[in-house]
Order: C-alpha cells, then sequence, then structure tokens
C-alpha cells in the first residue's frame, strides 16, 4: 500500500503516530496539509468522547465512551473521483480504576489504541478487497 491522508479529527496526531510507527503505509501516513496527493483519505468525525465519573468506584461506574465514525476513500487517478470503501462507527466503552484525571487519560488512549488497532485491521481487509 502507497500513502494515505489522514482524517482531520482533534486526534489526528494520535493515528498519524501509530499508522506511522507499525508502518501500515509504504509511502507513510501524511496530514491534510500535506502537498501530496495520497492514494487514500482517512475522513473521521468524533461522535462521543466523553469521561464518565460515577458515584463510587465500582467497575463500570467510572468509564470513558467513544465514537468514531470512519470513512476511507480511494482516490482515483482520473479527475477527482473517489470510491469509499470503508464506512464504519467505532464505539467502545473503556472502564477506569478511579474517578481520577489520570485515570480518564489512561482509558482514553487504551481505547483511542484499540480503535486504531481494529481500524488498522479493517483498512487492510477493504484495500485487499
Amino acid at each position: 500500500m502507497t500513502g494515505v491522508q489522514t482524517c482531520a479529527l482533534p486526534i489526528s496526531n494520535f493515528f498519524v503516530s501509530r499508522f506511522n510507527i507499525l508502518s501500515l503505509f509504504s509511502g507513510g501516513v501524511i496530514k491534510s496539509a500535506s502537498v501530496l496527493l495520497p492514494d487514500y483519505i482517512l475522513e473521521g468525525q468524533v461522535i462521543n468522547l466523553i469521561g464518565i465519573n460515577g458515584e463510587d468506584d465500582k467497575p463500570g461506574d467510572n468509564r470513558v465512551e467513544i465514537g468514531i465514525k470512519i470513512t476511507l476513500v480511494k482516490r482515483a487517478n482520473t479527475n477527482a473521483k473517489r470510491a469509499i470503501i470503508l464506512s464504519k462507527v467505532y464505539e467502545l466503552n473503556v472502564d477506569r480504576d478511579d474517578q481520577s484525571a489520570e485515570s480518564m487519560a489512561k482509558a482514553f488512549s487504551s481505547g483511542l489504541t484499540q480503535i486504531a488497532d481494529k481500524l488498522m485491521s479493517d483498512m487492510q481487509k477493504a484495500i485487499r478487497d
């Protein structure tokens, strides 16, 4: 696979770093401000990014909820046509250890990592098919 352009999300740097570290695309992952024309464009929208504090520290009371809609389009070589090859909403809840801000950051990071890994697998399958 050659290059991909990442989604314009507040968390796009997370995805850029993760995809580049894992060498998912031979041409690397570029940011939307690049002058390079990518083979694929990853568009995303944060639907849900919420930290929840429960009344107690019971399992499930303190969690983060993450929802991200992702669309992967393939840029055609002729004019500006694009073909959607993947469109999916990734949602998950990640339990936190307690009500601290540190546990929220850790849970968001864990959740985004899980979504990025699932997204990488789904992108590889969509591009192969």
